[in-house]
């Protein structure tokens, strides 16, 4: 059951309350951004809500029952937040959107939750962008299944893996770039054997791309011998390369049976059935 104190009954009443709205990202940092389409900051619960133009709210759909609900946010307030490179990175995938109602003439009371979310479809709009945000039962509506394979299904260092990655990461610099954000020359601490990072993930921690994730294709060691050892990825970056910037890199896995057993001595939590027929016919 929700609540109004009489205080805020009031400002409803005289129409003295502000929209605000809170997006937390699923970042390391948990990075905030908070908007208001109030005419100065609000700080509330030692959160400042900045004003930005053109905050609207789209759509704005709330049951009292148990359906899912779905809203929609658009406005020039996510131009200042959101750039077309943070849509292909997924930085605002599955964000925590809360809005809440705050009377500004009153902060102290603070605000009443009428909508919290997740980010879901980004598109483009006249205004710049719009979010669709689907509320906390739609994660309870999607259905699940588990894939039987000859390849494990466990991500590298999850709870069901259990390989510990913070020992098998190591420190690289770019030294040249040969293929415009997608593979270049690099310099790795330790010198990690052919292959190692093969399958495995890189995140760039100085340069454009600082911060940014990315799958790893190819780590050769062994290959043209005026490159030496240079990294390919399965995709290019938001933002171009360059030489000096820096990286971390972990240990790749390609998901079979020998490489758990001899690579990571980890077969006894492997997560796929090797003798499965390729054919999917039982012999």
């Amino acid at each position: 059951m929700r609540t109004l104190t009489a205080g805020f009954v009031t400002a409803l009443e005289e129409r003295k309350v502000a929209n605000c709205v809170r997006v937390r990202l699923k970042d390391p940092a948990n990075t905030i951004y908070a908007f208001t389409d109030h005419i100065v900051p609000l700080t509330v619960d030692g959160l400042t809500y900045t004003p930005v133009p053109g905050l609207q709210k789209i759509n704005m759909l709330l049951t009292s029952d148990q359906e899912i609900s779905d809203q929609q946010f658009a406005g020039a307030w996510l131009t200042s937040v959101i750039e077309e490179e943070d849509i292909g990175t997924g930085r605002f995938d599955d964000a925590d959107i809360q809005v809440s109602w705050v009377p500004f003439n009153d902060v102290a009371q603070g605000g009443f939750v009428m909508f919290s979310g997740r980010v879901g479809m980004i598109s483009y709009t006249e205004d710049g962008f719009a979010v669709e945000v689907q509320d906390d039962l739609r994660v309870l509506s999607s259905s699940s299944t588990v894939a039987y394979t000859q390849y494990c299904r466990h991500v590298l260092g999850d709870s069901l893996c259990t390989i510990n990655t913070t020992l098998n990461r190591k420190d690289g610099v770019v030294d040249l770039v040969l293929t415009d954000r997608l593979k270049f020359k690099v310099t790795i601490d330790d010198n990690p054997a052919d292959g190692n990072s093969t399958d495995g993930r890189i995140t760039f921690t100085t340069g454009l791309n600082n911060g940014i994730e990315a799958d790893v294709k190819i780590h050769e060691v062994n290959g043209d011998p005026l490159i030496g050892t240079s990294v390919e990825m399965w995709l290019p970056t938001p933002y171009p390369i360059s030489a000096g910037d820096t990286f971390r890199i972990k240990q790749g896995c390609d998901k079979t049976s020998d490489t758990c057993k001899n690579k990571f001595s980890n077969f006894v939590n492997f997560g796929g059935f090797p003798f499965i027929q390729p054919d999917g016919i039982t012999r």
